[in-house]
């Protein structure tokens, strides 16, 4: 019995000793924002996954992707995969987009720069506040992310699409200098209709959910990007986008 007991204060003082070393799932978040803030460039590779459940019809995409930023507004996505290329930038004065369809650069008014900026995976490079809204945060264990040691912190998101549904997300954060290293985002959204699922007018109803993996790779702080990168070609024609007048 006086074994028994021994060996349970062992294995408590064990767990209140590694409790206190853990920071908590705030603070943790706190840093992340503080240490993209204080990045005057930053530029990733990363994996992208996609998986959406929508009644019966499940989809499954993966695809790669390239993200330079420089404060405070210079932006370029790239994203490929599936037959697909994606290019989205912004000089600081316009946000252009490249449709590998058409061939074609199209250049959007400058308003358009803030809606590009909103994408997930940029907004804790831009907004001072990134984790707003963010709730129920913990830190839910520890994890190593391609040779990375790393603080895995789960949260419920903000309804920024002001939808019926429930919206998680999950950061796993560099213990050392703070850098997320993958992020997973999982939406279910009521779409109306039966809940098991069907069609209406050819479209299916039920919930939807869909889960987006990012896994980010080669991250580089504070090193020279090519000012070249944020803007088309010289050698392209641009065709200029207007928004349309009205509404928001």
């Amino acid at each position: 019995m006086r074994t028994v007991l021994a060996f349970l204060l062992v294995v408590s003082f064990a767990a209140l000793v590694a409790g206190c070393g853990a920071p908590s799932a705030t603070d943790v978040l706190k840093n992340t924002a503080a240490a993209y803030k204080n990045a005057k460039t930053i530029a990733m590779e990363e994996d992208i996954r996609n998986e959406m459940q929508w009644g019966k019809t499940h989809n499954s995409q993966a695809m790669s992707g390239v993200l330079r930023f420089e404060r405070p507004d210079k932006m370029r996505m790239e994203v490929s995969g599936q037959g697909m290329r994606y290019v989205l930038m912004c000089d600081g004065k316009k946000t252009y987009m490249y449709d590998n369809q058409t061939r074609t650069w199209r250049a959007f008014p400058k308003q358009v720069a803030k809606s590009a900026f909103s994408l997930p995976g940029v907004k804790v490079l831009t907004e001072s506040d990134p984790f707003k809204g963010v709730k129920n945060a913990k830190v839910i264990g520890s994890e190593n992310v391609g040779g990375v040691d790393t603080y895995v912190v789960q949260f419920d998101m903000p309804n920024e699409m002001k939808m019926k549904g429930t919206y998680s997300g999950k950061l796993w954060v560099g213990k050392k200098d703070w850098l997320i290293r993958k992020s997973e985002s999982a939406m279910k959204m009521d779409m109306g209709g039966p809940s098991s699922g069907g069609s209406t007018a050819g479209r299916p109803t039920g919930s939807m959910s869909t889960t987006m993996t990012v896994v980010m790779r080669k991250i580089q702080v504070n090193s020279r990007i090519d000012p070249a990168l944020f803007s088309p070609p010289k050698n392209v024609k641009v065709t200029p986008m207007q928004m349309p007048s009205g509404g928001g």
